[in-house]
């Protein structure tokens, strides 16, 4: 279940409606073309909305945009000349061009959200805080069963993933070096791509859901985060709109859209979810959790062993089978079945790293834990009783199809707990069906604010992963970017 269920939230509209920004007008404009409006919108007057044109029948999204065309789009060409230094791999003239302070060859070099150093994005990350927060860990040409299934073989070609979640340090290095504009300056058509899946990359109407004000950016961290933007009811937002020690946390709310434009600026991409799951399990190690199975032996993951390992909600081992849980990481702790508690925000997200023992095969940090992670991948159909997708093979795959703005994903559908899903998880999806217009994407990983996420097998319970809205941002939910060699 990806509901909170120790929080009670009421978020209203007018904070959100208050702004009257494109970024906004576009979102509503979205939704309302598919007869829809997210939760934080409702209640919008139709003044909010401007009457651009939508795209037309059989228009390539790689190519066309409501926004802009490609020849409009800021990026390699005139990044430095606007003022703004450029991201990795677009085009400069002189090492001032570049906000990595690094051209070789007329193209920035670098990681540029670790270039100017600060909380969570320089050297201080890592349990120790001396780690690099852009450390990059590379995973070798590997072949495996995804989801630890055998009907589901995987051969990756080998990758670098970065260690550490994106922390909001980082995030916002990107988004103060335009202002906040990442609409204006995001990214060209095509970047971000995987170098061997054709069409992966940047789609120019896919401006439409980035901020283009530094205004924009704290709503979007804030108030206009679908679920868990606002701490005063409930929420656990980490992101503040100045510099803080909160910097070395995930960002969180972050959304597919502007984690895949980070990602790209940032001279990397989203990963795939085999590369994701091939990090999770270890390759064919084949993991329950991304640690070494040794470490717990045949002991169930319990609040108790888990407090050295991850970031999550946990029973107890005493807990008999009965709903509660604590959390390892923050002071408070609360039990599950809880209905009014105190507003604690964030305080159960740790800083990226913070439980080395609970390190992937390869290094990485958090990869069960902390928060859910959004992958390159659209989501696909999957068997509501064992939580999978229908046997098949994948070399270097991965599910492109991602519908325009206006669409949905046919193959997500309201479905029933007569069909064998999880009666929660049918609660959870009907609620978000104002979300899904875009399409869905996959989660991997785990929460620190769900009970039972903590594991790489698929199930009933946790079919929602394959199914999880694109258009709605959550407390729980953020990503890291994968490179090529």
């Amino acid at each position: 279940m990806l509901t909170r269920a120790v929080s009670q939230r009421r978020f209203t509209a007018p904070r959100a409606c208050q702004i009257q920004s494109p970024f906004f007008r576009a979102l509503v404009r979205s939704v309302l073309l598919a007869g829809l409006v997210p939760s934080f919108l409702l209640g919008c007057t139709g003044a909010l909305i401007d009457p651009i044109p939508t795209l037309g029948e059989g228009t390539d999204p790689a190519t066309s945009s409501t926004a802009s065309s490609p020849a409009d789009i800021k990026g390699a060409r005139s990044c430095g000349a606007e003022g703004h230094k450029c991201g990795a791999k677009l085009a400069c003239e002189t090492a001032e061009d570049c906000v990595s302070n690094v051209c070789t060859l007329g193209k920035c070099e670098g990681i540029p959200s670790c270039a100017r150093g600060g909380p969570g994005a320089g050297r201080n990350c890592g349990p120790g805080g001396d780690e690099d927060c852009c450390s990059s860990l590379a995973i070798p040409t590997t072949s495996f069963n995804r989801y630890n299934s055998a009907q589901h073989p995987a051969t990756v070609k080998g990758f670098s993933l970065d260690k550490f979640e994106v922390t909001v340090g980082r995030m916002r290095a990107f988004l103060t070096s335009i202002e906040g504009n990442a609409r204006q300056f995001g990214p060209l058509v095509g970047a971000g791509a995987h170098p061997g899946i054709a069409g992966s990359g940047w789609r120019a109407e896919w401006n439409d859901m980035l901020p283009e004000s530094m205004d924009d950016v704290n709503l979007f961290f804030g108030a206009a985060c679908a679920a868990g933007g606002d701490a005063s009811q409930g929420g656990a937002p980490t992101y503040r709109p100045q510099p803080s020690e909160n910097d070395k946390k995930p960002a969180n709310c972050t959304g597919w859209y502007l984690l895949n434009a980070f990602c790209a600026w940032d001279g990397g991409r989203l990963p795939t979810e085999a590369e994701f799951q091939l990090a999770l399990v270890g390759g064919e190690e084949q993991r329950l959790r991304a640690w070494p199975d040794s470490v717990l032996g045949r002991q169930a993951l319990t609040f108790e062993n888990g407090q050295q390992l991850v970031s999550a909600f946990l029973a107890p081992a005493n807990a008999n089978g009965s709903a509660v849980g604590l959390h390892t990481f923050g002071e408070q702790r609360r039990h599950l079945t809880e209905q009014n508690v105190a507003d604690d925000g964030d305080s159960h997200i740790a800083p990226v790293g913070s439980f080395p023992r609970g390190n992937g095969r390869w290094g990485h940090a958090d990869l069960n834990g902390n928060i859910y992670e959004l992958v390159l991948d659209e989501s696909r159909p999957v068997d509501l009783q064992t939580g999978l997708p229908a046997p098949d093979t994948c070399i270097n795959c991965a599910n492109t199809n991602w519908p325009l703005l206006t669409e949905r994903n046919p193959s997500i559908v309201p479905f029933s707990v007569d069909e064998g899903a999880d009666p929660a998880v049918v609660t959870d999806i009907a609620a978000w069906g104002k979300y899904y217009v875009g399409g869905a994407r996959i989660l991997q990983g785990g929460s620190w604010s769900h009970l039972g996420s903590i594991i790489n097998s698929q199930n009933h319970a946790n079919v929602v992963r394959f199914k999880y809205p694109v258009m709605r941002t959550y407390e729980a939910v953020g990503g890291r970017c994968a490179r090529d060699f």
